[in-house]
């Protein structure tokens, strides 16, 4: 021993320890050295400083110093787990699964090391051994957090949402301040649609950890999912503050620039990633997508490139290539990328996307048996992967309440309302999803004296706001009614900057559904209700890859697209039949076979001078950057009647749905269903 220990070896493994157990590596180190200077086969010092190795980062040495205790004494359990950890850090799997097996063997309530063969276990993707390896450690040490951490993320990788939820909970349960357990268990309610919950969690884990990265990151892509965008934006810079070369936070910052529409910022965000991870394909695919949503489809093409340079066949990159071929007419090309990749291979929301993508292509080369049964799959795996909090029945009921009150004796107990001189009155453009409106939006954008927004929730905020929707509509005074003005146009401000002088047109389609509230708030307002036939607009919404919400979610079935046609276009006979609405019906096969006539009237309606400028809406499109609507490719191409009475083609699929849509055929002046197919 060096004479300034002057102590015995025992207690120089003692004080060695102390010190390791303290942090203070470098002392710690220096005495198991001196140790083995007296005595070089002393098993304990070499175990030891083989551990303080591994914690400072140099596993290789580690493993020979480890090896060596054991071959001296080959029946200390910790030894065998300290082993087993550096072969894992080495990648060397099957070799720390059996020093981890060693350790159990001399230590069968060894808890730690059968959690650490349960984490080796499920790299190895043998996920129910791994699972059986954590529930025996947590039967020998009931009161590990880090036990239950590990484990619930086992569960998690797993997709058993709900027991990694439980064992999240159980972790912070036995301790209170487990940051990272809060963090991971937002990712879980994140997976499962429950927004608000994984808001709280992250909030827990920055209040627990301020400078806590992922937690910020994380913190943002809740507010985003909440449509919460200035709030998204300053969660992703806050995670950039910590960390200015956190490439996944530009890489979220850039998507939700997207979807504010502040397309040079996103690309800026995106460029950024992609400059502090050159390998990153995700920040390359979101910027290929966001220039292909735009229709530039030579740069989306090169981004998509070079991400399947990095990672040949990456499933999004594939799928964005397979777009920008549909857009250029290359049909059969575009379906051998998508053919070539394994659905087994995919997460389920890519493998939706693949489907999709091969119904419509299948339909534009007139196999509609093919693109039906592509469309029919993608359709069920969307509808059985959607969140939990995503109740398809509740958009259905809020229908049918709204219905039920749009009675005579409703309208007439209303206070009076008035013109509010402090706003503008709105145009809303409102119908069926899929019925032309994003047409329409093009034209009327397109004209000098219009400004639309596309599909932002400002009157959904409104009809949050209001308790008891929809009866209490009828009891609303002008001084309640002013304050969800103000909140309106708040709502507007943040997805738009108005342009004086022009008109708000708020495009969302399924505003239908609030007439009531509508006229309430604004009682002069003109109304354009988009039209097309009811049996093209079932099979449109059926066909269409939807975000997911409750309304449509009731598009996963042909059955269930028809019933929700019926109940929505039923309230809407009853909100015209009750409610003094001022509205133009703009019937879609008017538009695609003569779109100056149509144009020109919808214009008189409003009461505006014709301008040339609405005949160059597809122009416009182009110019106009990102459009937020699930049609924005077909808007940038010249009108097409491809998708007029396109389900007569699919008559054999729509033939049990029929009868419930034919009312509506004859209500809104269509041949009838015999007439069209004979």
């Amino acid at each position: 021993m060096a004479p300034e220990t002057n102590l015995s070896i025992p207690q120089a493994i003692a004080l060695a320890k102390q010190h390791h157990s303290a942090g203070d590596l470098q002392k710690a180190h220096d005495i198991y050295r001196q140790v083995l200077q007296a005595d070089a086969q002393q098993a304990d010092a070499l175990h030891y400083l083989g551990l303080v190795a591994y914690q400072v980062g140099k596993p290789e040495d580690a493993v020979g110093l480890i090896q060596k205790s054991l071959e001296i004494d080959p029946n200390v359990a910790e030894a065998h787990n300290h082993l087993g950890l550096c072969l894992h850090s080495l990648g060397r799997l099957d070799d720390a699964g059996a020093s981890f097996r060693k350790g159990i063997a001399v230590d069968p309530n060894f808890a730690e090391a059968f959690s650490n063969l349960a984490a080796v276990l499920n790299d190895q993707g043998k996920i129910d051994d791994a699972v059986e390896n954590y529930r025996n450690a947590l039967s020998t040490n009931p009161k590990s957090a880090l036990t239950y951490y590990n484990y619930a993320a086992t569960l998690n990788d797993a997709a058993r949402l709900e027991e990694a939820a439980e064992n999240y909970r159980i972790a912070i349960t036995i301790n209170p301040g487990f940051a990272e357990a809060y963090n991971n268990l937002g990712g879980v309610y994140m997976t499962l649609g429950q927004i608000d919950e994984a808001e709280a969690c992250y909030r827990k884990a920055i209040e627990l950890q301020l400078e806590f990265l992922e937690a910020h990151n994380n913190l943002g892509n809740a507010y985003r999912e909440k449509t919460w965008f200035d709030e998204a934006v300053e969660s992703y810079q806050k995670a950039i503050s910590l960390d200015s070369r956190f490439s996944e936070a530009y890489r979220n910052l850039g998507s939700v620039y997207k979807d504010q529409s502040k397309i040079a910022e996103a690309i800026e965000a995106y460029n950024t990633s992609i400059k502090l991870n050159p390998q990153g394909v995700e920040a390359q695919t979101n910027l290929g997508e966001l220039y292909e949503i735009m229709s530039q489809l030579d740069e989306a093409e090169a981004w998509f490139d070079k991400a399947l340079s990095i990672v040949p066949g990456y499933p999004n990159a594939t799928i964005g290539m397979s777009v920008i071929k549909r857009r250029r007419g290359e049909y059969q090309q575009a379906i051998d990328l998508l053919e070539e990749i394994s659905e087994e291979d995919l997460t389920v929301s890519v493998a939706y996307r693949v489907q999709f993508e091969l119904g419509k292509l299948y339909d534009l080369i007139g196999q509609t048996e093919q693109a039906f049964a592509h469309l029919s799959h993608g359709n069920q795996l969307q509808f059985n992967n959607r969140a939990v909090n995503i109740r398809p029945e509740e958009y259905v009921e809020l229908v049918d309440s709204i219905a039920n009150t749009m009675t005579a004796d409703f309208t007439s107990s209303w206070q009076t309302g008035k013109a509010d001189i402090d706003f503008d009155t709105p145009i809303f453009l409102v119908g069926f999803p899929r019925s032309g409106t994003t047409l329409l939006d093009q034209i009327l954008d397109a004209h000098p004296k219009l400004q639309v927004m596309e599909e932002r929730p400002a009157l959904d905020s409104a009809v949050a706001e209001i308790g008891g929707y929809p009866k209490a509509v009828a009891g609303l005074n002008e001084e309640y009614l002013h304050s969800l003005r103000v909140q309106y146009f708040d709502v507007v401000e943040q997805f738009m900057d108005r342009a004086p002088g022009t008109v708000l047109v708020d495009k969302l389609p399924l505003n239908i559904i609030h007439m009531a509230l509508m006229a309430r708030l604004f009682p002069k307002a003109s109304i354009i209700l988009a039209m097309r036939h009811p049996c093209d607009v079932v099979l449109s919404n059926f066909m269409q890859m939807f975000q997911l919400n409750n309304a449509m979610g009731n598009f996963y079935s042909i059955k269930w697209a028809a019933k929700l046609y019926d109940r929505v276009m039923g309230l809407w006979l009853k909100s015209a039949d009750v409610l003094p609405l001022n509205f133009h019906l703009s019937r879609y096969e008017d538009l695609v076979l003569g779109v100056e006539g149509a144009a020109r009237t919808l214009l008189e309606f409003l009461n505006l001078e014709w301008d040339d400028a609405v005949l160059n809406h597809t122009a416009h499109a182009r110019q106009r950057g990102k459009i937020n609507t699930p049609s924005y490719s077909q808007v940038t191409e010249p009108i097409y009647q491809r998708a007029r009475y396109r389900w007569v083609r699919y008559e054999p699929q729509l033939r049990d749905v029929l009868d419930i849509l034919e009312p509506y055929i004859d209500a809104f002046g269509y041949p009838k269903i015999s007439e069209t197919l004979n």
